[in-house]
């Protein structure tokens, strides 16, 4: 067997149920709120490499969030932030854009709302076509950024018994599908939704 040694530096704070994604484009991956030792945090971490520390982005979340999903948008260059746990007020249905460039950072609330909200969806991104899924609670969610803004969400499959959070997602190129692991209530199970059809197998 073969073991491969980085010197990695370790986020500047700790770090737990936060959501994370990786713009290909830049290499960069995103650590996006979640919980530190001293409580809940609305910072965004910039982490560009294994040997150079993390850095938080100049602009916060309006709100903590834990267990949100996240995604890379490839239209907008972006980073989605879908749903998530708020401490102070729940379970929410907000969906966030956030923007890294040189000029600087941004965060844009978008207009459209989860159909429910969603604390523990998984969320990933059809390379064919820029599309993310969202799956959580009893539905999977498509977020289209080739439609117009305030038009971009839509359900497109119902979850079978529905209740789903905590899962793990991944696209797989081969079959052109999205598999979902785990998660509650069925932490064993294994889910394969297929865009092009619209079935879910289990």
């Amino acid at each position: 067997a073969q073991s491969v040694a980085y010197d990695m530096q370790a986020l500047p704070e700790p770090r737990s149920a936060s959501a994370a994604a990786r713009n290909p484009r830049t290499g960069i991956s995103y650590i996006i709120s979640g919980q530190s030792s001293a409580g809940p945090v609305q910072t965004i971490l910039r982490f560009t490499a294994t040997d150079a520390p993390s850095t938080p982005l100049s602009v916060l979340l309006p709100q903590p969030l834990l267990y949100a999903a996240a995604a890379y948008d490839q239209q907008q260059d972006a980073i989605v932030v879908f749903g998530g746990y708020d401490p102070t007020g729940g379970d929410v249905d907000t969906i966030y854009t956030v923007r890294d460039t040189p000029q600087g950072s941004s965060i844009t609330l978008e207009p459209e709302r989860l159909p429910t909200p969603l604390s523990g969806p998984a969320a990933v991104t059809d390379p064919r076509n820029g599309k993310i899924y969202i799956a959580g609670g009893s539905q999977i969610i498509e977020w289209n950024p080739s439609q117009p803004r305030g038009s971009r969400l839509r359900s497109i499959a119902q979850i079978p018994g529905g209740g789903l959070s905590n899962a793990g997602a991944a696209w797989n190129s081969h079959e052109h599908a999205l598999y979902i692991f785990g998660g509650q209530p069925n932490p064993q199970q294994i889910m394969r939704f297929t865009p092009d059809t619209g079935q879910v197998d289990i």
